[in-house]
């Protein structure tokens, strides 16, 4: 019966490696949209978000983003925004806006959840 129960699970590992895929693709259960801001005009007061639209919002960088918006982007740090997606909410969005000295400028990043296709797929395993 041993012996019996041992062929069997030898068979079943044997066939599984068989059916092995040749390439893996991975899938994001977590995605991210991220800023560092980087103020190089000398004073603070200078460089200020004016709007920040982040999906799916984090707190913590609305927070930021207030306080910023108030005082200014400072010289001496790098501050970060960033939001986590999950596949959920499809993955995440952000839009960042600045008024500065300059031109003003926005920001826009994008972090879809999503799956390979099977083309995708083909063209990175033929690049490998």
């Amino acid at each position: 019966m041993r012996l019996r129960i041992l062929l069997i699970g030898a068979a079943l590992a044997a066939s599984a490696v068989v059916f092995l895929p040749s390439t893996a693709s991975a899938f994001a259960w977590k995605d991210t949209c991220a800023f560092t801001i980087y103020n190089n005009t000398g004073s603070s007061q200078n460089v200020r978000p004016t709007l920040y639209t982040p999906f799916p919002p984090n707190t913590v960088t609305v927070v930021l983003y207030g306080v910023l918006a108030a005082a200014g982007v400072p010289t001496d740090k790098r501050p970060t925004f960033d939001n986590t997606g999950i596949p959920l909410t499809g993955g995440c969005t952000a839009s960042l806006w600045f008024s500065n000295p300059g031109d003003n400028v926005k920001c826009s990043a994008a972090a879809p959840t999503a799956a390979p296709t099977p083309s995708t797929a083909t063209a990175m395993r033929a690049s490998a």
